[in-house]
């Protein structure tokens, strides 16, 4: 991506932006959208996007809340691995200015031609919340728009795939995921980045600990892209590292006997243990 390019895309978006200050959200998606490369929009993908797009407005604005806004941007840099330092999560940005002063920035490393990750352990401890950030991110990268991050490397993908299926209501959700992931194993290939949040999510306990193995095993596995998945199902995770995914899981501490979410990711099998004891802990709150 050049820098002309670059200059003509931020030049283009800042003019949607301050031509229509009343233009709604819908319109502006799709010129976001249209400036993109090809983004497969899964399930809630679109009312996921929709919420985060404005934030071109917090980006570019000098003055008002803007002024407030003094993260580093850096230009993305392509290469056979990620590496994203202090990455500002994007998902604030639907949120009041107000409630930034305690976030905590992502940072994601992996070792060259890695492609398949798997991000399993405690609830609510930021997993699905690094993965909506990090293909933000990635989206943004596709059309060389600046990173809200010290440092912005990624894979060049050709397409981005996202799929959420717990906001899937109604009968057939389980079959409604397996038609999804295989429409994904068939589509996706070389090049692009497939991401799933919640995976398996819609089943019976005794269902998933089936399928979620077989379909990661014999799809996502052999797929040719680069594989996020995030899953609370129930799967052999040494079997999965042998086949050479890399399983990253949430980081804690202990404080006064309580489990506390870092909301920071290392790579690792979590601790089941903890995992269980964090889960009683949370009911806890509401008996």
């Amino acid at each position: 991506i050049t820098k002309n390019f670059r200059s003509g895309v931020w030049k283009s978006l800042r003019e949607s932006v301050y031509k229509t200050p009343n233009q709604k959200d819908d319109n502006f998606v799709t010129i976001f959208n249209s400036l993109a490369m090809p983004v497969f929009l899964y399930r809630a993908y679109n009312s996921f996007i929709k919420g985060q797009t404005t934030l071109p407005r917090y980006m570019l604005e000098e003055g008002g809340s803007g002024a407030r806004f003094n993260h580093i941007h850096s230009f993305p840099c392509f290469s056979d691995h990620f590496d994203l330092k202090n990455l500002f999560p994007y998902e604030l940005l639907s949120k009041n200015i107000s409630e930034w002063d305690d976030y905590v920035p992502i940072d994601f490393k992996t070792n060259p031609r890695e492609n398949k990750f798997l991000f399993v352990g405690m609830n609510s401890a930021g997993k699905s919340f690094f993965l909506k950030n990090m293909f933000i991110a990635a989206h943004l990268s596709s059309i060389g728009l600046p990173i809200l991050s010290d440092t912005a490397i990624f894979p060049n993908f050709r397409r981005l795939f996202y799929l959420n299926n717990t906001d899937t209501a109604g009968f057939g959700k389980m079959e409604s995921e397996m038609k999804a992931i295989n429409s994904i194993y068939k589509e996706a290939g070389r090049d692009d980045l497939v991401v799933i949040d919640n995976y398996f999510e819609g089943g019976t306990p005794q269902v998933t600990a089936h399928l979620a193995p077989r379909f990661l095993e014999e799809k996502l596995t052999k797929s040719e892209a680069t594989v996020f998945i995030e899953s609370h199902a129930q799967l052999d995770l040494e079997h999965f590292k042998e086949l050479g995914w890399i399983i990253y899981s949430p980081d804690y501490k202990i404080e006064e006997g309580k489990i506390k979410p870092t909301f920071k990711l290392s790579r690792g099998i979590p601790d089941m243990d903890i995992v269980s004891a964090y889960a009683r802990q949370l009911a806890d709150k509401y008996f």
